[in-house]
């Protein structure tokens, strides 16, 4: 493979029962559309910024999402179609595996506003989402490095803190013994969801300034050299502590 990365999302179909409400106005064609874009979008960001190690697979995600743009459920069903057009030649992650994976990254998903006749009297949405991941090692260092420093700092700034919107950390870090800066931006996904909230920056880039960077994927023990560098990760009331 000539691509580090492939992530086939092959369709976001909505599945009966909590599609359009009887009673509600059609949806325009083109909102639907722009929807299931930014739904596929949503699902590619988390798997792409989470994967870090050798994976083939396919399943077909079945998802239950809110109107806060939260997976309350995700199960991977089988997908024989999507595990045909995997290459030959790299090798496939276990089934199970792989399925927990997917449902795992599915969770971590922030997911955009639908139309709102889309969602059924209980403010839910299911829908398919049949994907097809092919990760492998050729050219993937740095992608798997910077896949290992969002969980780091996903570990030292987001565990266990209270948030209430949705956004985006932006870490600038330097290896010098002076620790890391933290800036707080909208999601493109939801940006009406974002706060500006300067108590949740303060705290964030308190606990930045106190982190050992020694432990940061891709840093050198014992190099004097001083590394700079800047990692971006999503954050949601559903995600902190994951």
């Amino acid at each position: 493979m000539s691509k580090k990365f492939t992530l086939a999302l092959l369709a976001v179909a909505l599945l009966g029962g909590c599609a359009q409400k009887p009673a509600g106005p059609a949806v325009d064609p083109l909102a639907r559309l722009q929807f299931h874009q930014a739904f596929q979008t949503a699902l590619y960001r988390s798997v792409s910024a989470n994967v870090r190690e050798v994976t083939a697979g396919a399943v077909s995600l079945q998802i239950v999402a809110n109107r806060q743009g939260q997976a309350v459920s995700c199960q991977a069903k089988g997908y024989p179609e999507g595990v045909a057009r995997l290459p030959f030649d790299v090798p496939r992650t276990p089934p199970r595996q792989f399925a927990a994976m997917m449902e795992q990254y599915c969770r971590q998903a922030i997911y955009p506003t639908a139309p709102d006749a889309l969602y059924d009297d209980e403010g839910q949405m299911e829908l398919r989402a049949p994907v097809v991941v092919v990760f492998t090692v050729q050219n993937a260092s740095r992608w798997k490095q910077r896949n290992a420093q969002r969980a780091f700092f996903r570990e030292h700034l987001l565990k266990g803190e209270a948030v209430d919107s949705v956004g985006y950390l932006v870490v600038r870090y330097q290896t010098d013994g002076k620790g890391c800066l933290v800036d707080i931006r909208p999601n493109d996904i939801r940006p009406m969801d974002f706060k500006l909230d300067g108590a949740l920056q303060g705290r964030l880039n308190q606990a930045c300034m106190k982190l050992d960077l020694s432990g940061l994927p891709g840093i050198a023990q014992g190099d004097p050299q001083q590394t700079v560098g800047q990692v971006s990760l999503e954050y949601a009331p559903w995600t902190v502590g994951r």
